[in-house]
């Protein structure tokens, strides 16, 4: 391994710069230009906001001047606050700039062209070649000098040196100003007030705890390379920029080897985007891993880039200093370009690449989304104003849908942009949209019919850093009563008669409701609640009916029950039951009354079977002869009820 050196840094205090050419030499040829997902990016359209082309040096005078009037040598870092005021490491002229939101441009701190390193009172503290800057949640900004120190200029407006020595370059580890740097770069705080500091030519990145005590957070201090790994396991070639993002990750240019890198919180380091084998200015993927997402896209390159930032949503934007342009590195895992074109240095205004840089260094974001550069071979301070895209909704008409039906929400509408949709509804009573994580497609909504009725359904699109928001879409859906089904699940549909007797019936709905049952013929079976009470023999229709409700429609099944006639039991009073005959004589008549009932008090008819010798009328059996056999029979001729009898209930015979 080399030992870590600045090869760049006795040039980029000149004027002219000789950097790109030098770069050019480094650079590997023959690189294409990839355009990946690029229809999703944010538009800029760059314009001058101050600084004279052409033109280095200083002025802003007592009252503040604005535009063109300001003059700026070799700006370097910038930072914006939260009411819109920019702060710039005005590196050539060592001090700190600030432009307020109307355009004014006044030193904030150091004396112009004054180097130095006094601390005191802004406007009478001294700096020497002042490199980027970090502002905290109180307003505090920090600085880092390249002459081995660390600056906070605070509220109210007194500088002090908070680490490192003056002129005094080295690695060593310490508290507050025993601690020494070695060409310290890019500064950010975390959200407890660490500081963490790109030490460039010690090829590590510091950090600066609440308690002032400098410790070597990762790198090998004075080794270059490309080593990704856990602390001082890890290697770098000349570190530039550095920014976190809302979890506390750490990305850092890692500027000679044309890579960005991911500091995680727990000191890994990994190449988040770049190849540092390839310096170049193709847009795609950041890295390989993302390959099999993205299989028409080429690895994205990067030529020398110096500064980075954040936005709110994780996405990273870049000065890609060697290609003249800025870059965006999306959440999505692509490289686009997004302001000038590469290797086209100049200065021009315009639309995203019509915009022309000569070695763009810092870059900052408002809280709109613009982004502002510090031009710094140009003399000027850049800004690129957001310009959004305007998307639509698809949000067609809805056919009815059934009580108690789930749908695909993200079928319904579509947003021109591709962004997800949001679907509410205004009565969740008819229905809701609820998230199934159980979806295949890996979509995760879904409309759930609740109740039958009328709702309105409001799709709506927030936007991003790319696309404006949509205004919202509306459409009525009715959810139509369902159809339900019947079923029995307990009557006999066929039986033998027996007078009053009960049977049970039961069904049961789809909806759950309590189910009613009907006799077609209530003669026959009559019904009380789940009683089936039989009348009398014969055929009857049961019907089971489920209700209309809310939300279901009224459902019905029907059972053919059949009652057969029954049997009439035989009964007989006293003993013996038949009359006694104790002499055959002929005429005698004796009474057959009470000899033999049927059930339910049925008419009983005697019958002899030998009427020459018994004959019986009515209930009078009478003597016809004084020898023979007969056999008497109660007889019950059947109704509609109950099936015929003949009963043998006794016998005579005499002289046989």
């Amino acid at each position: 391994m080399q030992k870590c050196f600045h090869a760049m840094r006795i040039f980029r205090t000149m004027k002219n710069n000789p950097l790109p050419l030098l770069l050019a030499i480094l650079t590997l040829s023959g690189a294409s230009q990839l355009q990946a997902g690029t229809s999703n990016l944010p538009i800029f359209t760059f314009s001058t906001i101050a600084g004279d082309v052409g033109t280095n040096g200083w002025s802003d005078g007592s009252d503040g001047v604005t535009g063109t009037n300001a003059w700026f040598w070799q700006p370097e870092g910038i930072v914006v606050d939260g009411a819109g005021n920019l702060y710039i490491a005005d590196r050539g002229n060592s001090d700190i700039r600030k432009i307020d939101p109307t355009g004014v441009v006044r030193t904030f701190a150091g004396q112009g062209d004054v180097y130095g390193t006094n601390d005191g009172p802004a406007l009478t503290a001294a700096f020497e070649q002042p490199a980027q800057l970090a502002i905290d949640t109180n307003g505090n900004l920090f600085v880092t000098d390249q002459q081995g120190v660390i600056r906070m200029i605070d509220t109210n407006g007194v500088v002090t040196t908070i680490a490192g020595q003056y002129n005094v370059f080295g690695s060593t580890d310490g508290v507050g100003t025993n601690a020494l740097f070695n060409d310290p770069e890019g500064i950010t705080i975390d959200d407890s007030g660490n500081l963490f500091v790109v030490d460039s030519q010690n090829c590590t990145i510091r950090k600066i705890d609440t308690n002032g005590v400098v410790s070597t957070f990762v790198g090998k201090v004075g080794v270059t390379g490309s080593a990704d790994g856990v602390g001082t396991n890890a290697t770098f070639h000349f570190p530039e920029g550095m920014t976190r993002d809302a979890e506390g990750n750490l990305y850092v240019v890692d500027s000679l080897n044309n890579t960005i890198r991911k500091i995680d919180t727990n000191g890994v380091v990994s190449t988040y985007a770049g190849n540092p084998q390839l310096a170049g200015s193709n847009d795609g993927i950041r890295n390989l891993s993302l390959a099999s997402n993205y299989p028409s896209s080429s690895l994205a390159s990067f030529n020398s880039p110096w500064e980075i930032t954040s936005d709110a949503n994780g996405n990273l934007y870049v000065s890609d200093g060697g290609n003249e342009t800025i870059r965006r590195i999306g959440t999505n895992g692509l490289v686009t370009t997004v302001g000038g074109t590469p290797k086209a240095k100049g200065h021009a205004d315009g639309l995203g690449a019509k915009a022309r840089f000569f070695n763009p260094s810092g870059v900052a974001l408002d809280d709109q989304g613009n982004i502002y550069v510090a031009d710094m071979n140009n003399d000027t301070i850049r800004k690129g104003t957001l310009g959004k895209l305007v998307q639509t909704i698809k949000f067609p008409a809805i056919v009815p849908k059934p009580f108690g039906s789930q749908f695909k929400i993200y079928s319904l509408a579509t947003a021109s942009s591709g962004l997800p949709i949001t679907i509410t509804s205004a009565n969740t009573n008819v229905a809701s949209v609820n998230l199934n994580t159980n979806d295949p497609s890996g979509h995760g909504d879904y409309l759930v019919s609740t109740g039958a009725g009328t709702t309105t359904l409001t799709a709506s699109q927030s936007g991003d850093d790319v696309y404006l928001p949509v205004q919202s879409l509306q459409q009525k859906i009715v959810v139509s009563k369902t159809s339900q089904t019947v079923m029995f699940t307990g009557l006999v549909t066929r039986g033998t008669y027996s007078q009053g007797e009960i049977w049970g019936v039961s069904a049961v709905s789809a909806s759950g409701t309590p189910v009613v049952f009907k006799s077609s013929n209530t003669n026959v079976a009559s019904i009380s609640g789940t009683n089936f009470v039989v009348q009398s023999a014969g055929v009857t229709t049961i019907t089971a009916t489920a209700p209309e409700t809310a939300n279901y429609k009224a459902a019905s099944t029907s059972l053919v029950v059949t009652i057969l006639k029954g049997n009439s039991a035989q009964t007989f009073e006293g003993a013996p039951s038949m009359p006694m005959i104790p002499d055959f004589v002929v005429g005698a008549t004796y009474d057959l009354s009470g000899v033999a009932t049927f059930s339910a008090n049925f008419p009983v008819n005697y019958v002899s079977s030998n009427p020459k010798f018994i004959s019986i009328s009515g209930t009078t059996m009478t003597v016809r002869a004084t020898t023979g056999s007969a056999t008497i029979y109660a007889t019950f001729p059947g109704n509609k009820d109950y099936l015929p009898m003949k009963v043998n209930i006794g016998g005579y015979g005499e002289g046989q």
